[in-house]
């Protein structure tokens, strides 16, 4: 049995297009739109199929796309987030003067609309309240690390939009 990691495959191919496929001794025992073909790995290497019916044939390529894009997509989505987070922390860095790995309110609004203008900071100020309810009062209105890039991407990111690129 030859198993295939979905990220190791490159593309799928419909029709008799590989050679395998192509071979006079086989070619004619099955019709064109029966046969599809995984190609995956660094050797582009084939993994040749033929269905039942074209409809079954359709319904394979159809859903070994959708499984190919879904792996890549997740992991831009995953590697930009990483990003993102790497990039915020290194920010937070910079401004913590310090270095005791806490920003103030008045600072770490200032940063965040550094950072985007866009951000409103009214809700910035809101979600910082959401974040320190429960919290000791000497420990309110200070941000650390974590929280910080929470925050920034709670109120930076819109929904409608990561809605779009999860799916």
């Amino acid at each position: 049995m030859l198993l295939v990691n979905i990220r190791s495959v490159r593309e799928v191919r419909t029709g008799k297009n590989t050679e395998v496929l192509k071979m006079k001794e086989i070619c004619g025992a099955y019709a064109e739109n029966c046969a599809f073909s995984i190609i995956y790995g660094d050797e582009f290497e084939s993994l040749d199929l033929i269905a039942s019916t074209p409809e079954e044939a359709n319904a394979w390529v159809t859903g070994i796309n959708y499984l190919i894009g879904a792996s890549k997509t997740t992991d831009t989505l995953e590697s930009r987030q990483t990003m993102r987070e790497k990039w915020l922390q290194e920010v937070f860095d910079e401004a913590d003067a310090d270095c005791k790995g806490l920003l103030d309110e008045c600072e770490a609004i200032a940063l965040m609309k550094k950072l985007n203008n866009q951000l409103c900071i009214q809700q910035l100020k809101q979600k910082i309240m959401e974040f320190d309810h429960g919290k000791d009062e000497e420990e309110r209105g200070k941000i650390n690390k974590k929280l910080f890039v929470s925050l920034f991407k709670e109120t930076s990111t819109r929904p409608d939009i990561y809605f779009i690129l999860v799916r």
